[in-house]
């Protein structure tokens, strides 16, 4: 069994964004029109359409994508696209291109120009995956693993890094030792893992401890596709314990 995150496209359908869109519509075709250019606006339905592959996309800061319009029909000879950024310091398209600027959230438009039909796109640009030793960690864990993507051994596109909620809490690192090649993970916390926690335990009970002690952390494993745009998550979990998990002769299997 696999979770991912998966970017799924959906038939556009006008909000009430839409009245934002044809205020900016009404904008472009004053700014064409001043300077020169002559664009033709049809009051009309028009008989064209266009829709983007996707309508979700996950990008992390720094990286470059591309969002693909479908125009139906597909003889329209002019396909150029006005783009907007509700956010441009979180995500901008320059020259067709979408480029993750900082980590947020933001929509995308693009206009035809020519037809002056539009769809848009929600980004989602995460911050680049590194652990900030900044924060006081004073435990870690270690794990010896064998990630696979839908069956597939993995690539230099993908990058699998350990969360605890948000935090970054570890990057996987290939190794190779003995002809066997696997990713290693260093997984940090600031919680000492052999504090004595209980769940069954209630206040009343006499071996409750006399200070609070936090439950283990779950760790989460995440896989990003640089290439794909894509963000898949383990459903299993691992509780931060202090231990090392997976040898070499038997590395903790991670089907993403």
């Amino acid at each position: 069994m696999r979770h991912r995150h998966q970017l799924r496209g959906s038939t556009h359908t006008p909000s009430r964004r839409g009245g934002a869109v044809r205020l900016w519509l009404l904008a472009i075709v004053a700014i064409l029109t001043s300077c020169g250019d002559m664009l033709e606006f049809q009051p009309t339905v028009s008989p064209y359409h266009m829709e983007f592959d996707r309508h979700e996309y996950f990008i992390m800061a720094g990286d470059t994508g591309r969002i693909n319009p479908i125009f139906t029909p597909d003889t329209i000879s002019n396909m150029t696209i006005y783009w907007m950024s509700d956010d441009p310091l979180v995500a901008t398209v320059v020259d067709n291109n979408l480029i993750g600027v900082a980590e947020g959230e933001t929509t995308v438009t693009g206009v035809s120009i020519e037809y002056q039909i539009y769809d848009t796109c929600h980004i989602y640009v995460m911050p680049y995956w590194g652990v900030d030793m900044n924060r006081g960690y004073a435990f870690d864990m270690m794990v010896y693993a064998h990630p696979t993507l839908q069956g597939q051994p993995l690539g230099s596109e993908h990058v699998v890094a350990a969360f605890c909620g948000d935090e970054v809490r570890g990057v996987g690192e290939w190794r190779e030792e003995k002809d066997i090649e696997f990713m290693r993970f260093r997984i940090y916390s600031r919680l000492n893992p052999d504090a004595p926690y209980d769940p069954e335990l209630k206040p009343q009970d006499p071996q409750y401890p006399d200070e609070p002690v936090e439950a283990p952390e779950k760790i989460v494993f995440r896989l990003y596709d640089h290439k794909r745009h894509e963000v898949y998550e383990l459903p299993d979990t691992l509780l931060f314990d202090g231990e090392t998990h997976g040898t070499l002769s038997g590395l903790y299997e991670m089907k993403f």
